[in-house]
């Protein structure tokens, strides 16, 4: 069920899965790249929001937030203009971002598991 207020000035929490978004279309797309990882038998983390954020320097970021070694969650923040972007572009961020919430990836950077995974995503999407 998805649940939505939205005004020009503000806008409010969509959540979806027990994932909180404040865009729809960030909502409809990170669904889509969540159904495209566990295809394929990847599931991300602890993933508790997707949102927009006005970043300088950054089109993603999964921030992974941990008590000792254990992880409480992860947030993706993807940066407002890539809302810019067509579909597939925005995907392939999408899917970069969650292959870093992934359990046995959240300490790999695009080292190790992730690199493995992002490669077997990349051969079976194109993206």
């Amino acid at each position: 069920m998805v649940t939505t207020k939205q005004t020009k000035e503000v806008l409010q929490m969509i959540t979806v899965r027990g994932i909180e978004f404040n865009d729809v279309r960030l909502a409809r797309e990170t669904l889509k790249a969540i159904d495209t990882l566990e295809s394929m038998g990847f599931k991300p983390y602890k993933l508790t929001s997707v949102k927009l954020r006005k970043q300088q320097n950054l089109f993603g970021c999964c921030h992974t937030k941990r008590i000792g070694n254990r992880v409480i969650e992860n947030k993706i923040t993807i940066n407002r203009k890539m809302m810019e972007s067509d579909d597939s572009s925005l995907q392939t961020l999408l899917c970069h971002e969650l292959l870093h919430s992934l359990e046995d990836c959240v300490n790999c950077n695009h080292d190790g598991n992730w690199h493995k995974y992002a490669e077997i995503v990349n051969k079976n999407t194109g993206l």
